[in-house]
């Protein structure tokens, strides 16, 4: 009897190791589950945003495809989320379960998103996000396993929001929010430009480093541009600073500027804010700066309006301040931009340059400041075949 009950604890050991292997799956899996490696298994291998122009109701697909490194099959669900120029997001319909084996890639998986009423959305380039979920987005435990996106994927416009001024008969659209130039320290707001009485105000916002720009709403070839244009009082005379023991140093620039967005060619004439009187003369073909020149101005551009010119021909670019040739550039193909195809852009920003360094916490403005457009002219040159095409 003894030796019998002395049997028992192995019999019960016994017993438990046989259930345990019984069910080797059930187990496994609850475990699994909680754990993030094996979440970290499934991975994203492509990824195609959507490009191009999009209008109010058409259907706006991006791509992602899922890697599964894991040695089970997994279920996952795909959502697919933009966000327009205003910083606004939308969500399309997620897709879900998708199966993917163990091991193996899946096909790209495709989602839609649909363009709404205009009056929902702010118009301009969207960023596009796609991300792989464990369970459908939102609901209860849902973990996001991996995400892919772009900025600046597509671009859709919008009637209602876009703002338009018009300039001595010229129709200018504010630039959608961005980014952009490269270099800029801030960003181009589009609360920051406004127009009234046949004149245009960019903005520099106190406590930011935001500017603003507009560009045409047409193509122009080969002419004269000419912009009527004062500067931020960035010298000290605002209400804010005079007072100050140093003039306050605006470090940012004005430009006026013709520019092809599709080739990134361009020839820009651009002022200096801070006080100093410089303006610069550039020409890039393809992006590439070509050409350059600086001068220092025999006035303050801040204290009143002065006419700045581009003379833009096959032949060559002068530049000209309040009638008076200041830079001349000779034309050559690897020079100046031979296809005479441009818009006409002014923008205020703040730049990253060195001639603004060191950059300080102290640079952010203490009130706003404003570039102010009055008149832009532009008479077409007929001896070199050029005509403006309108465009929208």
């Amino acid at each position: 009897m003894a030796s019998f009950i002395n049997l028992r604890p192995c019999l019960i050991l016994f017993l438990v190791l046989s259930m345990s292997s019984f069910f080797p799956q059930k187990i496994s899996a609850a475990a699994a589950s909680s754990r993030r490696p094996v979440a970290a298994g499934v991975e994203i291998t492509g990824f195609r945003p959507a490009e191009g122009t999009y209008r109010r109701g058409e259907k706006v697909h991006s791509e992602l495809r899922v890697k599964n490194s894991g040695a089970e099959t997994r279920a996952i669900w795909i959502g697919y989320s933009v966000r327009d120029a205003g910083g606004a997001w939308h969500d399309a319909d997620c897709t879900g379960p998708v199966s993917v084996a163990a091991g193996s890639i899946s096909e790209f998986i495709r989602l839609a998103w649909s363009v709404p009423d205009e009056e929902k959305f702010a118009g301009g380039h969207f960023l596009v996000r796609m991300a792989i979920w464990s369970s459908r987005p939102g609901s209860p435990g849902a973990e996001r396993l991996g995400c892919a996106e772009k900025a600046a994927a597509f671009y859709s416009s919008n009637r209602l929001s876009e703002k338009k001024i018009s300039i001595s008969g010229i129709k200018f659209k504010v630039t959608p929010e961005k980014a952009k130039p490269l270099g800029n320290r801030g960003k181009l707001i589009r609360k920051n430009v406004e127009g009234a009485g046949g004149r245009a105000e960019l903005t520099i916002a106190r406590g930011s480093f935001d500017g603003g720009e507009l560009h045409s709403a047409s193509y122009f070839s080969y002419g004269t541009f000419a912009a009527s244009i004062k500067t931020p009082g960035a010298s000290g005379g605002n209400a804010a600073v005079a007072s100050a023991a140093e003039p306050f140093r605006l470090k940012s620039v004005t430009g006026f500027f013709l520019f092809d967005p599709l080739s990134e060619d361009e020839i820009t004439v651009e002022l200096f804010n801070d006080g100093s009187k410089r303006i610069w003369f550039s020409a890039f073909c393809r992006g590439e700066q070509t050409a350059h020149s600086e001068a220092v101005l025999e006035f303050d551009p801040s204290v009143d309006f002065h006419e700045y010119s581009i003379d833009y021909s096959p032949a060559r670019v002068d530049f000209l301040v309040d009638a008076r040739i200041v830079c001349s550039l000779p034309g050559a193909a690897e020079r100046i931009p031979a296809e005479g195809k441009m818009k006409i852009f002014f923008n205020s920003w703040f730049p990253s340059w060195k001639e603004f360094r060191p950059l300080l916490p102290g640079d952010v403005p203490p009130e706003d400041f404003k570039t102010v457009i009055k008149e832009v002219k532009y008479r077409r040159s007929i001896s070199a075949g050029g005509k403006n095409e309108k465009t929208n």
